[in-house]
């Protein structure tokens, strides 16, 4: 017999029909061309970045315009100079499962929480960067390490003077006021436009921030794709804890 939208459901209950309320289980393999659209293609299994910027298909988004077109912050960074300026710090270090404490040789300024790098140059330590984990002394902290382990030795330390950033590895000391911005992703040219701005002063004439991409103080600073100097000057220098710095550049 053959078969008809009247007999299809009753005889071959598997069929598809075009005219009625069905529910398809198993695994199915179309080989012909699926046409039209189904109620979940409002959004994307797995977002996407359109020029930098979210889209999952659930809301019209803008694309900046100006500059080239892509004229956007490539870079920012809030950094405490003082602890640029005085950064490394050595001392000892043991290790106790996961737990390890630092003694350093001086008052290591450091809070729970902040930011260090280890560099261990004696002992079986794994260098690395890691949050303080507790206060002891002034002289000496804990960290939690990834790997167990019973060991010793000695270690260089860099406190973190980064409070937060965008696209910013690092930021070096170079002489009091004036530091080195490492950008993470070097920028597409030298052509950027950087901006700098402090938030104290300890001379009481208020705030002075300057970027310097000349000279300053007989020293050469440099613009570059890969990182940019700045300086923080007034009618006296000092190192603030307070510098924020932003790059804008196509």
């Amino acid at each position: 017999m053959a078969l008809t939208k009247a007999t299809q459901n009753v005889i071959v209950p598997e069929i598809v029909t075009t005219n009625t309320t069905q529910t398809i289980t198993g695994t199915k393999t179309f080989t012909s061309t699926i046409v039209g659209n189904t109620a979940t293609t409002t959004k994307l299994i797995t977002a996407r970045t359109i020029n930098g910027i979210a889209f999952d298909g659930t809301a019209d988004i803008t694309i900046p315009t100006g500059g080239g077109g892509s004229s956007s912050a490539k870079a920012w960074v809030n950094f405490d100079g003082t602890l640029v300026a005085a950064a490394n710090l050595s001392g000892t270090y043991s290790q106790s499962g996961t737990t390890v404490t630092i003694t350093t040789t001086t008052a290591h300024g450091l809070s729970q929480g902040q930011g260090i790098s280890a560099n261990f140059t004696t002992g079986t330590g794994v260098d690395g960067s890691f949050p303080v984990a507790s206060i002891t002394s002034p002289t000496v902290f804990t960290y939690i390490a990834a790997g167990t382990q019973t060991a010793s030795g000695n270690v260089t330390l860099n406190r973190s003077s980064i409070r937060s950033q965008y696209n910013v590895s690092s930021v070096t000391f170079n002489q009091t006021g004036v530091y080195t911005v490492n950008f993470t992703t070097p920028m597409v040219d030298a052509n950027y436009c950087p901006l700098m701005l402090i938030g104290d002063r300890i001379d009481g004439n208020g705030l002075i921030a300057k970027v310097a991409l000349t000279t300053y103080e007989g020293v050469p600073l440099q613009k570059t794709i890969y990182a940019v100097r700045v300086a923080a000057n007034g009618s006296s220098n000092l190192n603030s804890s307070e510098n924020n710095v932003v790059i804008f550049g196509n």
